[in-house]
């Protein structure tokens, strides 16, 4: 069986969606199922980590595709519908707030990986990951600079980044004092002010230096009415398909 390891793919400042489209194909020779799988909100100050996990059939390829990062919000959101549309699997996994306060985000962010990649278990599928080797499965491959160089992994970031991005923007209309629909809980200086003159939300990570500062020196929290549930795996997967407005698109196997 193979072993969980790490490869030197490393970004370049222009890279076309075709180039990182064939950057992945020596994987798919002899017709292996490929899953590419990236996280977002690592960094963040408020709300959860998010990871999708996805399947793509390898024609047709979505033209623009790259690390999300590099993308406007419109361009990533245009992007995110044309890859939902053609994605032979996806599945999303998230870790909430208090999970990453109990465990630290490194082991939050492999959790949210475990449930997106729960998904693809039936069909185990070879899984290419982004920065250092996470242990998801024992068929892995971690790819230092994957967002931005394999087409699985672009295509995954787009659709981790879009969903939490929404996600935030409806804490937002619950918290409107954070700005979240601007910043996506990121520590901006604004969120920052705000969490110094009304304290900490319930999706903010106590464990978190600046939001830890804010507790002790206030001791007070808002209001807990937190719309969605963060009880275990299952849960969490039906709470993000239940926040958002729409359904996730998360499909079942289409090859057989």
């Amino acid at each position: 069986m193979a072993q969980s390891k790490q490869t030197g793919v490393h970004r370049t400042n222009q890279v076309s969606t075709r180039q990182i489209w064939e950057n992945e194909a020596p994987w798919h020779r002899g017709g292996r199922l490929v899953a590419g799988m990236d996280e977002v909100g690592r960094g963040a100050l408020a709300g959860p980590v998010v990871a999708c996990c996805i399947i793509l059939p390898r024609t047709p390829m979505v033209e623009g595709a790259t690390d999300s990062k590099l993308l406007s919000p419109n361009a990533r959101r245009r992007l995110a519908k044309r890859i939902r549309r053609i994605a032979l699997y996806i599945h999303l996994g998230a870790a909430w707030p208090e999970e990453i306060d109990a465990i630290n985000i490194l082991q939050a962010t492999r959790l949210a990986m475990q449930r997106a990649y729960a998904g693809m278990a039936t069909v185990d599928p070879l899984l290419l990951l982004d920065g250092l080797p996470m242990g998801i499965t024992t068929d892995e491959i971690a790819v230092v600079g994957g967002d931005h160089s394999l087409y699985s992994i672009a295509c995954a970031s787009i659709v981790a980044k879009v969903t939490r991005d929404r996600l935030m923007r409806l804490y937002g209309q619950r918290w409107p004092a954070y700005s979240f629909a601007q910043n996506v809980g990121y520590g901006t200086a604004a969120h920052r002010a705000a969490l110094e003159e009304v304290g900490a939300s319930p999706v903010h990570r106590k464990s978190f230096a600046p939001v830890r500062e804010v507790i002790s020196s206030t001791l007070e929290l808002l209001p807990s009415n937190r719309p969605v549930s963060t009880t275990g795996a299952s849960s969490a997967q039906s709470a993000m398909e239940a926040t958002l407005s729409s359904p996730i698109d998360t499909k079942e196997n289409v090859l057989s």
